[in-house]
């Protein structure tokens, strides 16, 4: 009986080691592969996680040369605008006033045509 009990108790210490053998490795394995606990891998997720923000930042930064260079090219047809409208509205204002010189010419035309008539 004694040999028995002996026997169940190598048993239950072989089982024992076996199962803290095994808890062992999962815990080795689990080492390797956390981050917290593994410098390896801890730095290879900070690098891409830097990388990832490097890429936003760089569309990021595009992203602003290129807004900035539809605000001028915006800018500069505006100009461009303004000055066609000047430049309209000075034409505008020489032609009336060519039309108005034009005119009196007319009138001083036809006033030297009836004086002549007269004669």
């Amino acid at each position: 009986d004694q040999k028995n009990t002996i026997n169940h108790l190598k048993d239950e210490l072989e089982e024992a080691r076996q199962e803290l053998q095994n808890k062992e490795n999962e815990w080795n394995m689990h080492q390797d592969q956390c981050p917290l606990l593994n410098q390896d891998i801890a730095k290879e997720v900070e690098d891409k996680r830097k990388a990832e923000i490097r890429r936003y930042q760089i569309g990021s930064q595009q992203m602003d040369a290129s807004m900035g260079k539809m605000v001028q090219e915006n800018k500069d047809l505006e100009d461009e605008r303004d000055d066609l409208k000047e430049r309209l509205s000075t034409q505008t204002s020489q032609i009336e006033q060519r039309n108005v010189e034009i005119d009196k010419l007319r009138e001083e035309l036809e006033k030297i045509k009836a004086s002549d008539n007269k004669k």
